[in-house]
């Protein structure tokens, strides 16, 4: 079994600020379309997620951004093999 990783790095534009926006990360499964992992975070200053170990490359991998707890994006990405990719947006 072979580990991936997922990291999102999310571009901002004024009047927006990366301090106003929080994530979550969700992974789930799509054969019992049940969630298995979340995580809550903050983008750093940068606009990156952390890091995450995919160890199941076929699941589900979703970022839903928050700004002021509403959320504003959804965004599904892929597992990468190598941690020095990770998505864009």
């Amino acid at each position: 079994m072979s580990i991936k990783y997922s990291r999102l790095e999310f571009k901002v534009y004024p009047p927006l600020k990366l301090k106003d926006l929080t994530y979550k990360f969700m992974v789930s499964n799509p054969l019992t379309k049940k969630t298995i992992f979340t995580y809550e975070g903050e983008f750093d200053d940068k606009g990156f997620t952390k890091w995450f170990h995919i160890y199941s490359p076929q699941n589900t991998l979703i970022y839903l951004i928050f700004y002021r707890n509403e959320v504003i994006q959804k965004i599904a990405v892929k597992a990468y093999s190598q941690p020095n990719n990770w998505s864009f947006f």
